[in-house]
C-alpha cells in the first residue's frame, strides 16, 4: 500500500473513532518513510482525542527531535 493510501486510511480510521487502529496506521506510515506533516501530527492528535495527554506531549516531542 502507498504511502498517500495508507495515510488516508490513517486519517479515516482516527475521524471513525477507531483512534488505536489509526494510531497504527500512521505509524506504519512513518516506518515506510513517509515524512508527510500529518504522518507526523496524527499519533499525538488521536492520543489527545484518547485524553492520553502526557503521552500526546511526548510523541509530539520526539517526532519534533527526529525532525531536527
Amino acid at each position: 500500500m502507498d504511502h498517500q493510501h495508507q495515510l488516508r486510511e490513517a486519517k479515516i480510521l482516527c475521524a471513525s473513532g477507531q483512534l488505536y487502529k489509526g494510531i497504527e496506521s500512521f505509524n506504519r506510515v512513518e516506518e515506510q518513510g513517509s515524512d508527510i506533516v500529518d504522518t507526523c501530527l496524527g499519533p499525538g492528535v488521536a492520543l489527545v482525542a484518547l485524553r492520553r495527554f502526557n503521552e500526546a506531549e511526548g510523541d509530539f516531542s520526539i517526532r519534533n527531535l527526529l525532525a531536527d
